[in-house]
């Protein structure tokens, strides 16, 4: 679950080998900022427990609710997919995912962020990808009270105070114009993403809304709705080609249309399918 994609590996979370913990700082709309650490039971199952580090401030009942929504949304633990897991069993390259509990694929606390990282996954590397991200969480973060080193990822109304010289000067290039415009539409009402967290559009609907954001293409838009819990549509990368050639064509190379059509078999779980081919992911 947790290495099944690369968002562990973008701040504000952080993985410690050794402990086999997540840490995530996040900041709750009272402008309160939490990190929480996500490892396994102590008794060996398959359960996880969390441990909110909240310093000096108080964690009310209503700060707790709110955290534990949010782990609640970034693990998918709600998501039943019992469905996805009998799909599997009829195909030997993802006879694994059931009994491993693979596919819940760990996203951010809120779309805005998801948004923010999957647009610097564009035309980069993942080296540049990470440190672009770096730079926007430990220059505009907000601060942890107690643990200054502990950011958030920057709110919309953080980055839409910003230029657009700002945001490149931290290594944005052309991604700064995007995440800037998306974010002052957010700050002064003309855009509510959140939204789309909830939303009872179909999978082809929600698609076309977030097509409707500047800079965001089908691989964009693909990726933030498999993030929101819609498979349907395959992100299709230099990753996945490399992904579904090793697991289904014996290392040949691979087209975009091949991806598709292949994980068209695990339909209307096909993108999920795709970051549960590795069994040791």
């Amino acid at each position: 679950m947790i290495h099944a994609h690369g968002w562990y590996q973008l701040k504000p979370h952080t993985w410690d080998r050794d402990s086999q913990t997540l840490a995530y700082t996040l900041q709750l709309p009272d402008q309160s900022v939490w990190q929480v650490g996500i490892h396994p039971a102590a008794d060996g199952s398959q359960q996880l427990s969390a441990e909110i580090d909240g310093g000096t401030l108080d964690l009310s009942a209503e700060r707790s609710a709110a955290i534990e929504s949010r782990l609640r949304w970034m693990l998918r633990l709600d998501e039943d997919l019992t469905p996805f897991y009998n799909l599997c069993d009829l195909h030997i390259p993802l006879a694994h995912a059931a009994g491993r509990g693979a596919g819940r694929l760990l996203r951010s606390a809120t779309l805005w962020e998801n948004f923010g990282r999957v647009l610097m996954t564009t035309n980069t590397t993942w080296l540049l990808t990470k440190r672009m991200v770096a730079n926007l969480v430990d220059r505009w973060g907000a601060a942890h009270l107690s643990h200054a080193e502990w950011h958030a990822f920057p709110t919309p109304q953080t980055i839409a105070g910003l230029s657009e010289d700002d945001l490149k000067s931290a290594g944005l290039g052309y991604r700064a114009g995007y995440l800037l415009h998306n974010a002052r539409q957010i700050a002064d009402g003309t855009l509510d993403l959140e939204v789309l967290q909830h939303s009872d559009l179909s999978d082809k609907d929600l698609r076309a809304a977030l097509l409707k954001l500047r800079g965001v293409g089908d691989y964009v838009a693909n990726t933030l709705v498999m993030l929101l819990g819609r498979y349907s549509f395959v992100p299709v990368d230099t990753e996945a080609r490399a992904a579904v050639s090793k697991a289904f064509f014996n290392g040949e190379k691979v087209t975009d249309k091949q991806v598709k059509e292949t994980l068209a078999a695990y339909a209307p779980y096909s993108a999920l399918a795709l970051y549960c081919l590795n069994p040791d992911g």
